[in-house]
């Protein structure tokens, strides 16, 4: 009697399947002010991996949805940078301006128009 022989466990990509999920949690952690800077880590750790993963025959749709989502997530904490140093600038310039203006005043009425 015999018996057929078992199949061979799938094969697994660690590398891929780590791009994937460091991906989606950069890409989800992402839009939340102030904790989203950890994606400026996950999110390059998961196009690295991505790109190494991918050179592996196995488990290239995950490692590509890792390289996706970690490219989407470094856009994303560009665009909240980029929003921050703008908003920080126009906040610093209408400061001095206030200032400016209350140095100038004369009478209590001026520095009210302020």
């Amino acid at each position: 009697m015999s018996y057929p022989m078992p199949a061979a466990p799938p094969q697994k990509n660690a590398l891929a399947l780590t791009s994937m999920i460091l991906g989606i949690i950069a890409v989800a952690l992402s839009f939340v002010p102030f904790i989203g800077m950890v994606s400026w880590v996950l999110g390059p750790l998961a196009v690295i991996f991505g790109i190494i993963g991918i050179r592996k025959q196995i488990g290239k749709g995950q490692a590509l949805a890792g390289l996706i989502t970690g490219g989407i997530a470094i856009v994303v904490c560009i665009v909240w940078t980029v929003m921050t140093v703008v908003t920080v600038q126009q906040v610093d310039q209408d400061l001095q301006q206030y200032s400016s203006c209350l140095e100038n005043a004369q009478t209590p009425e001026e520095a009210a128009a302020c």
